[in-house]
């Protein structure tokens, strides 16, 4: 049986990416993952070329993660370069066309923002709702990845933490993750994830300089 036709163009810009860079960025690999999962939505009979594809982002998104992890600096030794700054966050319209919204993190390099879709927005929201006395980033990628039933991008996981705390909602305190709690507050924190969100569609929400920046 021979390749569909409809997923040729999207294979060959895939493999164009892979030929061009041993180390693409998350930005890159959000792109190639929704728009395949875009033709997985219109072509069904492509599921085997997809899957394929997928499993081999996750394996590099591993080794991009363990890459940066290893080139990282200690959190308090040194705050963030000019172009890895937060700017701003909002909430657009989805990758290449696609119409979902998703939350945008722009950086003040200019670079194409880091998105994540309101599915894994709303997911990460109701696992941290329910950390109590707070979660590790570990445990709660794991959690996620687990109610979704499938590899998350990690960068998703991380973006919401931080738009989080630039919107005021959550805190990070010695490597655990908590909603922090807001008198008068209605409906818990997943009520305050949803209204950060309608927030930053109607305006852009900034982060606060932080005394020690830290690396998440």
């Amino acid at each position: 049986m021979g390749e569909d036709p409809a997923t040729l163009p999207i294979m060959s810009r895939t493999a164009g990416h892979f030929a061009a860079t041993s180390a693409l960025p998350p930005r890159t690999i959000a792109a190639i993952r929704d728009e395949l999962t875009g033709l997985l939505e219109r072509q069904p009979n492509s599921s085997a070329t997809v899957a394929k594809v997928l499993r081999l982002l996750a394996e590099l998104e591993r080794e991009l993660d363990a890459a940066h992890a290893r080139a990282a600096a200690p959190p308090r030794s040194r705050g963030p370069r000019q172009t890895e700054v937060v700017s701003h966050y909002r909430v657009e319209g989805g990758v290449r066309g696609d119409r979902t919204e998703a939350l945008a993190e722009h950086r003040s390099s200019g670079a194409q923002p880091f998105r994540c879709p309101w599915r894994i927005y709303q997911v990460v929201a109701g696992e941290l709702a329910t950390s109590g006395e707070g979660v590790g980033f570990v445990e709660l990628h794991g959690r996620v990845k687990k109610r979704l039933r499938g590899e998350v991008p990690i960068y998703r996981i991380r973006m919401c933490l931080r738009f989080w705390e630039a919107a005021g909602i959550a805190k990070h305190w010695l490597k655990a993750f908590k909603p922090v709690q807001r008198a008068g507050a209605r409906g818990g924190f997943v009520a305050d994830a949803k209204h950060a969100w309608e927030r930053a569609r109607k305006e852009p929400v900034k982060p606060q300089p932080r005394k020690y920046p830290e690396a998440y």
